[in-house]
Order: structure tokens, then C-alpha cells, then sequence
């Protein structure tokens, strides 16, 4: 089983970056499925911000409001077979 990862980055701000998670399904069941290993992994980027920033994006900010928006929120999935 793969460790979970979590990046946070603390500055003005607390920016939770990005999550990540994977798991490898028991031999037993990729037995069963006739296949010798199957990883399932999942992610998430740019999840959000905890700050007292009023503007639209505390990471553009360099002293005037520039009008940039936040990064957008990415899912991402896969699967590995080994055969």
C-alpha cells in the first residue's frame, strides 16, 4: 500500500496543493482476475486556500489586484495492470 501524500505550503497563507492516493489490490484477487498486479491511484491539485485575503488569487498578489483567478481544481485517476 502506497503512503498518502499531502502537500501543504504555509506563507501568508495555507495553500492544501495537492493529495494523492494509491492502493494495490491483494495478489489473491488479481488471481482471480488473471492478472499479476492491479494499482489504483487518485489525485487532486489546487484544492484551495485558508486565508484573510480578500482578492481573487493570494498567490498572484504583489501589491496590486491583478484580476487573476485561482488555479482550477484537477482530478486525476489511473490504473495500472501488470500481466
Amino acid at each position: 500500500m502506497e503512503m498518502p501524500t499531502i502537500r501543504l505550503i504555509i506563507q501568508r497563507e495555507i495553500i492544501c496543493a495537492e493529495v494523492s492516493l494509491g492502493y494495490e489490490l491483494p495478489r489473491s484477487v488479481c488471481s482471480k482476475m488473471k492478472v499479476k498486479g492491479v494499482s489504483l491511484n487518485a489525485g487532486v491539485t489546487n484544492i484551495g486556500y485558508i486565508t484573510a485575503f480578500d482578492g481573487l488569487n493570494p498567490e498572484q498578489y504583489d501589491g496590486q489586484e491583478t484580476g487573476e483567478y485561482f488555479l482550477p481544481i484537477q482530478f486525476n485517476f489511473g490504473v495500472r495492470l501488470t500481466f
